[in-house]
């Protein structure tokens, strides 16, 4: 897949737009779980396929690529920060307010980038469209799952939002339900991936038995 230079210069712009933005946002993390969570997701879901496309064929050649290319890794990785990001009562307060600000931005770009590495031709270790429109699937799960118990949920989740009005004057749980449903589209994403290598899949297995 041939990729013109002018389509990588963008998408390397809005890459490193979206990962400024998110980061600099990240650095106020109490202003609103909604303004995080958006940051959250730029970091994980609109950056990497941007510095994947801009990278082209070359992130083939990324250094320790037989792992950092891994399915089982990018899965591990992706899945595994999806619930940590949801339940940060599991650490200490001060842990948790350290780690939840810039440095889980820079885990969120490392997971989106292992992940939608495994959606680009060029990088894809899973060679069969429909084991990978399945991987895809239960990747993002753990995710969509965390985003619906932030939409209906009736409690605070994350304590230090418990007694603090947020931007626009949001209720604190207001707040939290409008950061379910910013995580909820950002995962659209991948879920309509998903379904474009389902059907490719289903399209090539009816080629073959056709054949």
């Amino acid at each position: 897949m041939r990729i013109s230079t002018a389509l990588r210069l963008a998408a390397l712009s809005g890459a490193l737009a979206a990962t400024g933005g998110a980061l600099w946002e990240l650095s106020s993390t109490l202003a609103s779980m909604v303004s995080y969570t958006a940051a959250l997701m730029a970091l994980n879901q609109i950056a990497p396929p941007l510095f994947l496309l801009a990278a082209g064929a070359l992130a083939r050649r990324a250094p320790a690529s037989s792992w950092l290319y891994d399915p089982l890794v990018a899965l591990t990785v992706f899945g595994g920060l999806s619930i940590l990001v949801s339940i940060p009562q599991i650490l200490s307060r001060g842990l948790a307010n350290a780690l939840f600000s810039l440095p889980i931005g820079g885990l969120e770009l490392l997971s989106g980038l292992l992940l939608w590495a495994q959606v680009m031709p060029w990088t894809r270790h899973i060679r069969s469209d429909l084991w990978l429109a399945g991987y895809l699937t239960l990747a993002n799960l753990p995710m969509m799952v965390v985003a619906v118990i932030w939409m209906t949920a009736g409690n605070v989740l994350y304590a230090p939002y418990l007694n603090l009005i947020c931007l626009w004057n949001l209720p604190p749980l207001d707040d939290q339900h409008y950061a379910g449903f910013v995580m909820l589209a950002a995962g659209f994403p991948l879920q309509v991936m998903a379904l474009w290598y389902l059907v490719e899949g289903l399209h090539a297995a009816h080629r073959e038995s056709a054949n």
